[in-house]
């Protein structure tokens, strides 16, 4: 082997040592615990990570093993690809998914407010595959995370649409109030109305949108009374200005349902 040919080689070998000495170790640190898609059967509980690389070259995200469990029970959970390319000089935040069904949890949704929250802990690691072999990023957290506080019902004065002496039109505002921190998934609100004690007709709503943090929500329940089979009583009360209103149904949210019992003495208005 040649002088220059020698020289050739040690100058790369010496390269490839120098910039294996120089790599810095990738680091992992916890920023967020978030609760998304909360509803009444369950929520997603999602945990993200900042995964720097210090490194003037990229790396790969070679294995990820990773653990979740809330008070106790094991949930799948999603985690980032293997493969997944990290920039160079960067931060690529990793998320972990999971889906929490609160039937785990509690023996029935109104023991819910009772339990107020749950306990969950993640375990596992990351590795990253770099110039100087994979590094082996420990994964270990804990903490707890509040259980939702179902949502609470009041009705407004009906607003009569149109009286006539067959039957009447009215509009009933309900009231839904979210004392939660966190959005709630709500899908609609049915039920039997009766007027004075007698029944007049079902109204059922479906809701466009979550009911927000800390925030209530009115929607307008229809219902149309026919005075020939709800009888000439109803008529009266109406015409008299204020009844007893009661609405017994049923609230949706997810798949799961929660009942709804009102009973208030109200003022009709037109």
């Amino acid at each position: 082997m040649s002088t220059r040919t020698c020289l050739f080689a040690l100058t790369v070998f010496s390269a490839l040592v120098t910039g294996a000495c120089a790599t810095a170790k990738p680091s992992l640190t916890f920023q967020s615990m978030n609760l998304q898609g909360v509803d009444l059967e369950g929520a997603t509980l999602e945990l993200t990570y900042a995964l720097k690389n210090p490194n003037p070259i990229g790396a790969t995200l070679s294995r990820v093993n990773y653990a979740l469990e809330v008070e106790g029970k094991s949930l799948v959970s999603g985690k980032p690809a293997n493969g997944m390319k990290l920039p160079a000089s960067g931060t690529t935040m990793l998320r972990f998914p999971a889906r929490v069904h609160f039937a785990q949890l509690v023996p029935s949704i109104g023991a819910l407010a009772s339990k107020g929250s749950a306990s969950y802990r993640a375990k596992g690691a990351v590795g990253v595959k770099t110039p100087i072999g994979v590094i082996d990023l420990p994964i270990s957290k804990s903490g707890v995370f509040a259980l939702p506080k179902l949502p609470t019902f009041s009705m407004g004065a009906p607003q009569i649409e149109e009286l006539s002496l067959t039957g009447a039109r009215l509009t009933i505002p309900m009231n839904i109030s979210n004392s939660n921190a966190f959005a709630l998934v709500a899908d609609g609100l049915k039920g039997e109305v009766s007027i004075g004690g007698t029944k007049v007709g079902s109204t059922e709503v479906r809701l466009a949108s979550p009911l927000g943090a800390n925030a209530t929500q009115t929607i307008a329940l229809p219902i149309e009374i026919d005075f020939l089979s709800s009888g000439t009583a109803v008529a009266k009360l109406l015409k008299g200005g204020k009844a007893q209103v009661a609405l017994n149904g049923s609230f949706d949210s997810g798949n799961a349902s929660v009942p709804v019992a009102l009973n208030q003495l109200l003022e009709f208005v037109r």
